[in-house]
């Protein structure tokens, strides 16, 4: 009897490393733009994903309205600030907070490979915002990444 096996595996994960790091300055004036809140340092286990959008939540007093937007950045530098034409914007600017969620969809999806890629989050703050209220950028787990496919 001839037995014909063939063993096929598919990969269905691959681990994402994800580094935040608080770059928020002490304080936010009103109508300030692109104010670095957040750094995250992206790297995979082994195989590279396709990211295509991110989920945060706010925290901190501020109302939804004191945050006019939030903006992705590529740091393609890995300086930790917004250097207009070195780093490039990968979402549209105009995604603000509902009920203290912001989902930022990348209009460039960003290949996540085993190097490491630094962005960036900023936000523009309201010409009226509360002053003294107190806001802050969290996420909650890895699952607030939508990564689309992997690829080898």
């Amino acid at each position: 009897v001839a037995l014909d096996l063939e063993a096929n595996a598919r990969i269905t994960q691959a681990g994402l490393f994800v580094t935040p790091v608080n770059l928020a300055p002490g304080e936010l004036k009103q109508a300030a733009t692109e104010q670095v809140l957040m750094s995250l340092s992206l790297q995979t286990t082994q195989f590279a994903l396709t990211w295509s959008a991110l989920t945060v939540r706010s925290t901190g007093s501020a109302a939804d309205a004191d945050i006019k937007a939030l903006s992705l950045w590529h740091d393609a530098n890995l300086n930790g600030a917004i250097d207009v034409g070195t780093d490039t914007k990968i979402t549209s600017g105009l995604n603000a907070f509902l009920g203290g969620v912001a989902v930022l969809s990348l209009s460039v999806p960003q290949e996540i490979g085993t190097a490491i890629k630094r962005y960036l989050i900023s936000a523009d703050i309201a010409n009226f915002a509360e002053p003294g209220r107190t806001f802050a950028v969290i996420l909650t787990s890895t699952a607030t990444f939508s990564l689309v496919e992997y690829s080898k």
